[in-house]
């Protein structure tokens, strides 16, 4: 296979990074390109990955992957700084890139003290301290009474606490004699997770952050947040800065599915407030997101071109697209409700260009700012969805009470549930709703087993098919 990627080499599946004579003269050296786990990074990834590295070698020195320093010492802060510029973080997309960082700068900015109401109960806490301790004597060869003797504590303390249940709690001054001894450092009291070497935490101490973040900043965020550390450490542990992943295996509670679908009233009502507010970009996102079951970022980044495949006639009435997540490709006929909506974009698109020198560029994204005519980014969308959203909650009937409860509630990600939920009420098949929103098959299945339940026709369809089955069998019981 050939391809045009400088110093990118693609051997039977297998790719790496070969820098030039010149490149390594200056000391750049050929990698592997493969993920955090160590598997091979699939083409795509794997090229994202080697342009990447090839562009960091135009960044000043400073700016390129770091290496620590002899001596540095090996912190959570600092293994965040090479593992945001690793050919592995790297090939990531730039969103999921975003993610990733401000998840894991939560992280290095919480205390470790306010984790620590977090630490498993003493028992827990004891199997902790004496598996660190196995580690210990494996690592340094030496016997209990060894370790004891270098460390300067009675014979039998360690020896103790290894094998009697009933031996009182290893002092925390025992636990920083053996730590320096070693050369592993104890978070210092008051310390944040970023200047903490990476050596020195266990799974208690991530445990804790996440117990303190499902306090402080709700569940989705905890779980977030430990995820992606997760992925640091992984990172970290490539690298041989940590043995363990402390951040994995912690037993986090899953954060429980959203079970809400937008009502077709509830629709209507977003759709045409923002076209009364003027903010008709919201109610186009709506309408295609709604009708084509693609994520935000998806609909945000459809060229016109998708819609009318470079022609004036919309005979075929066609969409075609790759989804920015998983790669899917979509080629979809569109409703007649997500037709007429993308008529009306055309219409206004031209009525804006005549009379100017503005030229409809058909590779634009068709959901544009409403004030100046950029494209959408999620922020700005949410910002005016947020908009529209509040205003339909605060109309009111002729009656006074709120025409539309509930209705602040609703977020634009719930689309991409209702679209499957709406294609499974229709009867569509697994294959056909994939074929249509992208989703692989397990997951229509798992959203299915949520929603499904809130539709009560479903159940009565489901009874009379039942009821019909036992007449025609003659079945009485």
């Amino acid at each position: 296979m050939k391809l045009k990627v400088p110093y990118f080499v693609w051997r039977d599946g297998r790719p790496r990074w070969v820098p030039g004579p010149k490149l390594r003269q200056q000391g750049f050296k050929g990698r592997d390109l493969k993920d955090d786990d160590g598997r091979w990074l699939p083409l795509e990834a794997a090229i994202a990955a080697a342009n990447a590295l090839t562009a960091a070698t135009q960044r000043p020195p400073e700016e390129r992957e770091a290496k620590p320093r002899r001596g540095e010492a090996r912190t959570c802060r600092a293994l965040y700084k090479i593992w945001t510029k690793s050919p592995s973080f790297l090939s990531n997309a730039p969103g999921t890139q975003t993610d990733y960082m401000g998840k894991v700068e939560i992280f290095l900015e919480l205390e470790i003290e306010k984790a620590a109401s977090g630490v498993p109960d003493e028992k827990k806490d004891r199997a902790e301290l004496r598996a660190w301790l196995q580690r210990v004597l494996k690592k340094t060869k030496l016997s209990p009474y060894a370790l004891a003797a270098r460390v300067g504590v009675a014979r039998f303390t360690i020896f103790g606490f290894l094998t009697r249940d009933d031996a009182a709690m290893m002092s925390d001054e025992t636990v920083a004699k053996i730590k320096a001894a070693i050369g592993e450092t104890l978070p210092a009291k008051g310390q944040v997770f970023g200047d903490a070497p990476v050596s020195s935490l266990r799974s208690y101490h991530l445990y804790g952050a996440w117990e303190y973040l499902m306090k402080a900043r709700g569940h989705a965020t905890a779980n977030g947040v430990i995820r992606a550390v997760s992925v640091m450490f992984s990172h970290g542990r490539r690298k041989g800065w940590c043995e363990d992943n402390p951040a994995s295996k912690l037993g986090m509670e899953s954060v429980p599915p959203r079970l809400m679908l937008w009502l077709p009233e509830q629709v209507s009502a977003i759709v045409s407030m923002a076209d009364r507010l003027g903010l008709h970009s919201v109610g186009d996102a709506v309408v295609i997101a709604l009708h084509s079951g693609q994520r935000q970022a998806d609909v945000l980044a459809m060229p016109e071109r998708l819609f009318d495949d470079r022609s004036i006639r919309l005979s075929q009435l066609r969409m075609k697209m790759r989804q920015k997540k998983t790669h899917a490709l979509i080629d979809a006929p569109m409703t007649p409700a997500c037709q007429g909506r993308i008529a009306a974009i055309k219409a206004r698109r031209r009525a804006a260009a005549e009379g100017g020198d503005n030229i409809v560029d058909l590779n634009a994204p068709i959901i544009r700012r409403d004030d100046t005519g950029e494209p959408h980014d999620k922020n700005s969308l949410g910002r005016r969805f947020r908009e529209v959203r509040a205003a339909a909650a605060a109309e009111k009937g002729d009656d006074g009470e709120l025409r539309y409860p509930g209705i602040e509630t609703l977020q634009f990600l719930d689309l991409r549930d209702t679209a499957v939920t709406r294609l499974a009420l229709a009867d569509c098949t697994l294959p056909q709703i994939a074929a249509i929103t992208g989703h692989s098959l397990q997951s229509i299945t798992d959203i299915m087993k949520h929603y499904l339940v809130l539709q009560p026709q479903m159940a009565d369809e489901a009874i009379a098919k039942l009821t019909a089955w036992l007449e025609r069998e003659g079945i009485a019981l």
